[in-house]
């Protein structure tokens, strides 16, 4: 009754079971060490009994067991049975633990590899961000250059304008006035006499050539 907790404190690597006992079985026994042992753990069960019928084997072996020996047994048979059973025992924790050495690694590899996923996805960005400040520069610099361009054109226009108005000005300094000495009154037809007469209504007439 106390082989199950037995069984589950003291971690054994081998387990010699007798078929025969006064209150469990060696069937109940190993039916119940089923229900705590893990599926991914070899523990070997060693199987001693009287009855050497093949179907007391065939149902020790289907219960659980891993070897099984009849009485009376041998000393050195059983010694070099457990010892094979041992040697499994201990092949398999070595697979064990070299399995959760190759997960250990694994997942760390994973881990190192994500982070330099990471990296290689933040660098990227970081790229695309420098390439993006390079194009707003280069479209800053062609704006700038577009507006250098205008200005110069527009001081070149005011630069000739200026310069038309001042020869304009300067022709308007060095124009001649004209004056009444410069420009004589236009002779009168030959004939008439200078003089006229003023009529009674205030004209002007005339002298009667008669």
């Amino acid at each position: 009754r106390q082989a199950i907790v037995e069984a589950r404190n003291s971690q054994p690597d081998l387990i010699i079971l007798d078929l025969n006992m006064p209150h469990l079985d060696g069937f109940e026994v190993m039916r119940q060490l089923g229900k705590i042992i893990p599926r991914d753990t070899f523990l070997p069960v060693l199987v001693l009994t009287a009855d050497a019928t093949s179907e007391t084997k065939r149902k020790a072996l289907s219960a659980g067991a891993n070897d099984l020996i009849t009485k009376p047994f041998n000393s050195s048979e059983v010694f070099m049975r457990i010892r094979n059973l041992l040697q499994i025992r201990f092949l398999h924790l070595a697979l064990q633990n070299q399995n959760q050495t190759l997960e250990t690694k694994v997942e760390e590899r994973t881990r190192e590899l994500r982070e330099m996923q990471q990296q290689v996805v933040a660098e990227a960005v970081k790229v695309q961000q420098i390439e993006k400040l390079e194009q707003v520069k280069v479209q800053e610099a062609e704006i700038s250059r577009r507006e250098k361009e205008l200005i110069a054109t527009v001081l070149k226009q005011a630069e000739i304008d200026r310069q038309r108005i001042e020869t304009l000005a300067n022709a308007e300094r060095h124009r001649p006035i004209a004056t009444a000495e410069s420009h004589p009154a236009p002779a009168r037809p030959h004939g008439r006499p200078e003089t006229e007469h003023t009529s009674q209504t205030g004209r002007a007439e005339p002298d009667d050539p008669t």
